[in-house]
């Protein structure tokens, strides 16, 4: 039991606490990343809903800002799926390094989580049918963003 009277264990997507397994962490880090993208290629895309000086300062400052957003998720993911192996979640502070945080990510999805309670707490829950289907939807995503790039897109 949490201090809040549950078991914390909800795998909910807003909690900074428990433990997360691997499936889960790749879809609570890559939904958003998918929709962060997705959001600024619409606000600054070459048929914008906007005027030429705000679409002008969204070039400037919406990739600063999504950028920001992605490395705060990816890295309180991080820490939960850290917690998942018995790992101190202060190495989360090694997504913020380049090329490390790269390496980070694929040792925490390939790594296996204890299955049994650790000092962070309970097991994580059990992976549904809907985080299997949107792992399966957001795989294929992956590799957009390289592909508009070397489209000149």
């Amino acid at each position: 039991m949490t201090r809040h009277g549950g078991s914390g264990q909800d795998g909910a997507v807003a909690r900074t606490g428990g433990r997360i397994g691997r499936l889960r962490y790749l879809v609570y880090t890559m939904l958003p990343g998918v929709l962060l993208f997705l959001l600024m290629v619409f606000l600054t895309g070459r048929h914008s809903p906007f005027g030429l000086i705000v679409h002008i300062l969204l070039m400037e400052t919406l990739p600063l800002v999504v950028a920001l957003c992605f490395t705060a998720i990816a890295t309180l993911m991080t820490a939960r799926r850290l917690r998942d192996i018995g790992v101190s979640p202060w190495c989360s502070l090694l997504m913020l390094v380049p090329a490390v945080n790269g390496l980070l990510a694929c040792y925490l999805l390939c790594k296996k989580g204890d299955p049994a309670p650790n000092r962070y707490g309970p097991a994580p829950p059990g992976n549904t049918m809907a985080l299997a289907a949107g792992a399966w939807c957001l795989a294929p995503l992956a590799g957009v963003p390289l592909v508009l790039r070397s489209l000149g897109g």
